[in-house]
Formats: C-alpha cells, structure tokens, sequence
C-alpha cells in the first residue's frame, strides 16, 4: 500500500496508436527517469549528466527531446547509449512509427525482449540534417525483413562510427498498429463508371 499523499504506479501498459513527445519529462542531468522507459548502460558526460537522458531543447518549439549525446565506438543495440520503450502490447512486424529525428543519427530497433542483444533487428538508421534542424520519419515494420513477429519493445540507441563523438535527439514518436492482412500489389482500375469502379490484383 502506498503512503498517505503518495500513488503507486500500478503498471507500464500502453495502448495503440501511442505517442510521446516527452513534453512531460523535465529533467536535463537524466537522474530522474521515468521506471517505464529502459535505459542500458547510460553514458556519463562531464561527470554530471547521463545520457539517454530527456533534455529542454533550446530550439524552435519542440520543448523537451529525447536526447543522447556522448562518442563511442559500438554501432550494435548493446552500445553504452540505448533506450527502450515500454512493452508495445502488438506484434512488431505490424507496426506503423512515425517520429523526428536531429543530429548525427539514431538506430532503430526491435527487440522481443531488452537483454538477449540477439533478438535485436534493425529498424534502420535515421539522420538530421543538423542540431537545430529536424527530419520526419514514417516507415512500416511490415516491410522490414527480420522483425519479429511478437510483442515487444522499439529500441533506440546512438549510432555511432569510429570512435567519434555522435550526437542525436528523438521528438514526436508515434507508435500504431497496422493490419495484419497482406496488401495487394500491381492494382489496376477497369470499368470506371460514373459512381463505381471495378479493381483487381494478382
């Protein structure tokens, strides 16, 4: 039972589509951390401040980033910087993400599990143009050989290259699930009417 004036959290459950601009996060040195984002071996930066950690970006309107920020030389899921988010209550290889990504670049994956690096595969690599310029990002996971088809988590960690110094801010995540059923391809109109239109696909 918690204590008078304090509530416990009951559980980590997110639904789908899901989205998190961090904007409630407020904490630049990263001591604070919200219990249902996992992050792995947080790398140090000037002795005071941990990263991946959520910090006020001073650019434009997007309020708080996620933000990691350090130099290393692992380009795999078990590098010193990686975060994951909450359990994704669908399968992985029916997903549709949507998110911003600045700086050096962010490596994407998914993992049915946080600690067997190999249950890892990789989403892709994504890029800004610049620390104070923004890309967006959609992609579906359908598409991706090799993701898993279970439950399971989005991982991010900081692409790094060489040893060199990598920096690299996520904003605006957005997580949906997508229909299972397979798509058709090369559809062809025939038939078009005034109020009807007849389709067909191999």
């Amino acid at each position: 039972m918690a204590p008078m004036g304090l509530q416990a959290q009951s559980s980590c459950d997110i639904t789908l589509p899901w989205s998190e601009n961090f904007d409630s996060y407020t904490t630049n040195g990263g001591t604070a951390f919200p219990t249902c984002w996992t992050r792995f071996s947080p790398f140090q930066l000037n002795n005071t401040t941990t990263r991946p950690n959520f910090y006020v970006f001073s650019y434009g309107t997007h309020g708080t980033v996620m933000n990691f920020n350090g130099s290393g030389s692992s380009s795999t899921p078990s590098g010193v910087m990686r975060i994951a988010t909450p359990r994704i209550p669908a399968q992985l290889n029916h997903l549709a993400l949507s998110f911003e990504v600045s700086g050096d670049g962010l490596m994407i994956y998914a993992a049915t599990d946080t600690a067997n690096t190999s249950t890892f595969a990789l989403i892709g690599t994504f890029s800004g143009p610049s620390m104070s310029s923004w890309s967006s990002y959609e992609l579906h996971t359908d598409t991706i050989a090799g993701i898993p088809s279970d439950t399971g988590y989005i991982v991010f960690a900081a692409a790094y290259g060489n040893s060199s110094y990598s920096t690299a801010r996520l904003d605006n995540l957005t997580v949906t699930a997508i229909n299972a059923c397979e798509r058709p391809s090369s559809v062809t109109v025939e038939l078009v009417g005034v109020t009807t239109a007849s389709l067909s696909w191999p």
